[in-house]
């Protein structure tokens, strides 16, 4: 059961909002005590109404997930269970507070409703003001938290990823988010209507009020940005966040002469502006203030447009009441969207069923063939083709209706009692999970490593490995994707339940229905030079031949030795140094985690620390792909994934994503956890070497996607974009 508690702005007063709120370095922290909460780490403080037995020592008390969605009007815990009562015990011990003080500003949800009230939440719909875009970002916070800290299974993933998509389907196909209903969405409206986006701004006033302006302005374009305060230091830690110029109170007279337009938004005493001070020049004015900061004589001035508070709140109630009009429209996406997940939700009892029946008849179909074909002696590849089709259609049809009723038992039946009746009836000690691998030996060593880890974990399954050759086996390595798009398209077609790749072969766009189920911890991400005579990099004879098709380690090795000659080589690693035996390069450069998984680290020669030859983005790292909607395979994966690696790679593929580059440009990443905290090093190049951009951010564990595109920018900022444009051409 899906369960829902919240305590908001409509029925909680400011101050206890205030103690029930989280920062966000803090939730996962929080996610972790909650879901370990049955081994006595919060002391047992309430019993449930729905029995009498201590409600943290219940069955149904146990919850396998959990996300808390937190924001100035709200604190939502959302977790997959069987009964609300823990939730709220854990809400209110976590924050000293009594249960019964909660009662009376506490919604509980449950199923469906707590589908749909999250829904509407990120819709907009339950917002303090209708449509407001902030809280997609939220809840997009919530889900990319609880996935942090390990805490957002199948069920609360795939309920977030669709609370997301409602969001974004109301606001583009209604008009519940285009018509300003805010006094800082108003302003910066106003300003979009009347000027350009070249027209210059000053901004006086750097409170809650003025960043929200500014953070708007930016966001709508590009407009010259100038930010005053009664304090420099303020203007300029504002004007430094938002990429404007600080501007000093005492000057804001003399700036009037060149900017287009003056929001002020400040506690000054007096006007900050007067009539005096402007030109005859059109001049758009918009007053926040109260006292009103703009002195309404500039209302005289032939040039001059003057909004005020009470102005503005006339254009905000016009948008409200457009805003209001649409609220149908947006109800019946959430209304739509609920339905869809309800279905998906039910037909998780019945997939892993009805995927382990086919298993089963499958085996059995194979078993009698081989039993059978022997015995009819020799038969040409037609009359083969005929027996194997024959069996294929009946396995089929006798399966089609215990297939379709299994699916209508899951839509309509709120018992489990057909499914369990059904597994002891077909499918005891049937569960089998095939998994997809290339042929390489490389491939089929770590397959084999995630294999042997799985079947210690779970030995009453049986795990089959089936082989599947890529494109990028058959020598198409230039294309993207090339190593993994036969093992995705495998499991979009369920021939295969989930697929391990090196992390560093994986596009950063995923395929439609498709998920990194886990990351295990990651091996050695370094990249090292083997050279049959033992030398060093450094001491490579002036000229040698080092084998690479890497863009990425050709210019890294050109910077350091510009007289080296690197020469394409291709093909696993046994063929790799087979070349390399045979006189055709000198050395070569491959992954230590490969020669590691190969049991080959004795043929290196040197390694390569990162802080001298970063390494490529998910280098080290394994990713098993799985279906989203596989309940039954992405909880047997869970207890691989490792967060400070699944946050460390975030990081660098959104690095990548947001640089916009592949595997054949030269880009280079390597994040990991330094005394609590994320840090990434990026790297974009020259294909000769010649220009090497290299930067490092420092940021939050539970927010890879932010250091990863912080990253992107500065590189960017610092001539990246010029370096990727010219390699793209």
């Amino acid at each position: 059961m899906i369960i829902g508690i919240e305590v908001n702005y409509q029925r909680a007063p400011v101050a206890l909002r205030e103690r029930l709120s989280f920062f966000k370095e803090e939730i996962p922290a929080a996610l972790d005590l909650l879901l370990n909460n049955h081994n006595g780490t919060l002391p047992r403080v309430l019993s449930c109404d729905l029995h009498d037995q201590d409600c943290l020592t219940c069955p149904r008390a146990k919850f396998l997930e959990a996300a808390i969605l937190a924001t100035c009007n709200r604190t939502g815990i959302y977790g997959l269970g069987g009964c609300p009562e823990p939730l709220v015990g854990f809400l209110a011990r976590y924050r000293e507070l009594k249960p019964g003080e909660l009662r009376a500003s506490l919604k509980v949800y449950e199923n469906q409703s707590a589908v749909e009230h999250l829904f509407a939440i990120a819709a907009g719909l339950d917002s303090q003001v209708l449509g407001e875009p902030q809280i997609l970002g939220q809840v997009r916070d919530a889900y990319e938290l609880a996935q942090r800290a390990g805490t957002a299974g199948p069920v609360l993933s795939e309920l977030f990823r669709r609370a997301l998509h409602t969001g974004k389907r109301a606001r583009t196909e209604t008009e519940l988010a285009r018509h300003p209903a805010s006094l800082a969405s108003v302003a910066v409206e106003l300003v979009g209507q009347v000027c350009s986006e070249s027209a210059s701004v000053l901004l006086v006033g750097t409170g809650e009020m003025g960043e929200l302006i500014a953070a708007l302005l930016r966001k709508r374009g590009s407009h010259p940005l100038f930010i005053s305060s009664h304090v420099l230091s303020r203007a300029v830690a504002v004007a430094q966040q938002w990429k404007a110029q600080p501007l000093a109170f005492e000057r804001l007279g003399e700036a009037l002469a060149h900017v287009d337009v003056v929001i002020s938004a400040t506690d000054h005493k007096g006007f900050v502006v007067t009539a005096p001070q402007i030109d005859d020049r059109p001049l758009l004015l918009i007053d926040l203030g109260l006292p009103r900061n703009l002195d309404p004589q500039i209302r005289r001035l032939k040039g001059a447009r003057l909004y005020d508070l009470d102005d503005l709140k006339a254009i905000s109630d016009a948008g409200l009441r457009q805003r209001q009009q649409e609220i149908p429209k947006a109800k019946e996406i959430v209304r739509k969207e609920t339905e869809n997940f309800m279905r998906w939700l039910r037909e998780q009892r019945a997939t892993p069923i009805i995927k382990a029946l086919h298993h089963q008849a499958e085996a059995l179909r194979q078993e009698q063939l081989n039993w059978a074909l022997p015995k009819l002696g020799s038969l040409d590849a037609h009359q083969q083709r005929i027996i194997e089709t024959l069996t294929t259609r009946l396995v089929n049809k006798l399966l089609h209706t215990p297939t379709q009723q299994l699916k209508a038992l899951a839509q309509h039946s709120e018992s489990c009692e057909p499914f369990t009746l059904f597994q002891r009836l077909f499918l005891e000690g049937q569960r089998r999970v095939l998994v997809g691998t290339r042929g390489s030996a490389l491939a089929q060593a770590q397959t084999e490593q995630t294999l042997r880890q799985l079947r210690k974990l779970h030995p009453d399954i049986e795990f089959l490995t089936q082989v599947v050759k890529t494109t990028g086996d058959q020598g198409q390595t230039l294309t993207v994707g090339a190593f993994v798009k036969e093992l995705e398209e495998a499991l979009q077609r369920g021939e295969i339940d989930l697929a391990v790749h090196s992390l560093k072969d994986m596009p950063t766009e995923l395929p439609q229905g498709l998920a990194i189920a886990a990351v295990p911890k990651r091996a050695d991400p370094r990249d090292v030079l083997i050279s049959p005579n033992g030398r060093s990099l450094e001491k490579l004879p002036p000229g040698a031949r080092v084998g690479t098709s890497s863009p990425r380690r050709a210019a890294q090795l050109l910077a350091l030795r510009p007289d080296l000659v690197i020469q394409p080589i291709r093909g696993n690693v046994d063929t790799r140094l087979k070349k390399l035996e045979a006189g055709e390069v000198d050395a070569l450069i491959v992954a230590a985690a490969g020669l590691e998984r190969l049991g080959l680290l004795d043929r290196v020669t040197e390694f390569f620390s990162s802080e001298r030859f970063l390494p490529a983005v998910g280098q080290g790292a394994l990713a098993i792909e799985a279906r989203a909607g596989d309940i039954f395979v992405l909880n047997l994966l869970k207890s691989l994934d490792h967060s400070e690696t699944r946050a460390a790679i975030t990081a660098e593929r959104t690095l990548l994503q947001a640089l916009g580059g592949g595997c054949r440009v030269p880009i280079a990443a390597y994040g990991r956890i330094l005394e609590g905290q994320l840090v990434v090093d990026g790297l974009v190049a020259s294909p000769d070497g010649k220009t090497l951009l290299r930067d490092r951010v420092y940021g939050a564990l539970e927010s890879p996607d932010t250091v990863g595109k912080k990253l992107a920018e500065r590189l960017l900022a610092a001539g990246a974009a010029r370096l990727l444009e010219q390699q793209h051409l």
